[in-house]
């Protein structure tokens, strides 16, 4: 059975991208503007969502790794504050150089969602980040 997805870039689609380029301390939490009802509207639509991203460097630092898992525990605990609750989160924890099919806008992250017929591909959507174009058109 195919489902209507919005894959949602944390970064870009969520909350606005940081200066610092990383969105690892609880500080650096500034929502999107409009995000809650949007997504309130895509759930009431039928839509399962599910936030993607790309989060260097948690591969191989225990810190890092600590610190952006209480930043994304804090908007789940937010998000569903609101009523939202996303399907899934999925982050790919390599660097850029690193050459690994799930890095966004790769579909890796993805691979389970998008196999066979579980993906309404003309009714699903990506929204988000600069990268959300290019992941679109990759699935």
């Amino acid at each position: 059975m195919s489902r209507k997805i919005v894959f949602i870039t944390c970064e870009g689609g969520l909350v606005e991208s940081p200066q610092s380029g990383r969105l690892d301390r609880l500080e650096r939490i500034a929502l999107v503007a409009g995000v809650i009802p949007a997504l309130a509207r895509f759930e009431r639509a039928g839509y399962e969502l599910v936030v993607v991203g790309n989060a260097p460097g948690l591969e191989d630092d225990p810190e890092l790794r600590a610190r952006f898992a209480a930043v994304q525990a804090f908007l789940t605990t937010l998000f569903a504050s609101q009523g939202l609750e996303f399907a899934d989160a999925l982050f790919c924890p390599h660097r850029a150089d690193g050459g690994c099919g799930c890095r966004l806008p790769r579909v890796g992250l993805v691979a389970d969602y998008i196999a066979g017929d579980r993906l309404d591909r003309n009714a699903s959507i990506a929204v988000g980040a600069d990268v959300a174009a290019d992941f679109a058109r990759n699935i």
